[in-house]
């Protein structure tokens, strides 16, 4: 049976010493960031839609409340979208050890 390392030869990819910076500044991280920043964009577009909803209403109770509801979603929504990078360094650092 052939070793691998012969059969590859000196072509393995040496992933070095993965860090978090590293892990972070990498595709993943460029990923990261666009994922981050189209969900921000998104939550700000049903703000918008919703508090115009809101004000639009005219009285009707059921056009206030999803106007309010989608409200209470979209700032619920941007709290967690810029919290994200800090959790995901939370996650990658403290609990899988990078």
């Amino acid at each position: 049976m052939t070793n691998i390392t012969q059969f590859i030869g000196d072509k393995l990819i040496n992933w070095g010493d993965p860090t978090l910076d590293s892990v972070l500044n990498s595709k993943v991280g460029t990923a990261i960031d666009f994922f981050v920043g189209f969900s921000a964009l998104v939550a700000v577009i049903i703000l918008v839609a919703s508090g115009y909803m809101f004000i639009t209403a005219a009285g009707d109770p059921e056009k206030i409340e999803k106007g309010q509801k989608g409200i209470t979603a979209a700032i619920i929504g941007l709290v967690i979208v810029f919290l994200a990078r800090t959790i995901i360094d939370f996650v990658i650092g403290k609990i899988l050890g990078l």
